[in-house]
């Protein structure tokens, strides 16, 4: 499993929680990833009812990955962490300006 860059910063506490459990891959999940899991299940159920439109449907899958998790299946986390990563460098890529551009004038 190639590392994940570890940003507290751009990714929050949830993802960079979801990236270690990924890259631990230690099977069965301890107790203390058991109360991790639980409390980001827990944060994600009460936050469904406050969150805005926008942000409830990300709550919800977050949900899901986390009853997953808590069950044993770290695939639904695996999967999003990486399309993470790859949406994440997608987005690097398209905002990456060249500055010797002859097209960009500078």
């Amino acid at each position: 499993m190639a590392p994940y860059s570890k940003n507290l910063a751009n990714d929050g506490f949830e993802i960079s929680v979801m990236k270690r459990f990924v890259e631990d891959e230690t099977q069965p999940i301890s107790l203390p990833q058991r109360i991790v899991g639980g409390y980001f299940l827990l944060a994600n159920i009460l936050g469904d009812a406050t969150y805005f439109l926008v942000t409830r449907d990300s709550a919800e899958e977050r949900r899901a990955i986390w009853q997953a998790c808590l069950g044993g299946d770290l695939s639904p986390m695996r999967n999003y962490v990486e399309n993470r990563a790859f949406n994440e460098k997608i987005v690097d890529a398209a905002f990456k300006i060249d500055i010797d551009d002859p097209l960009f004038g500078l």
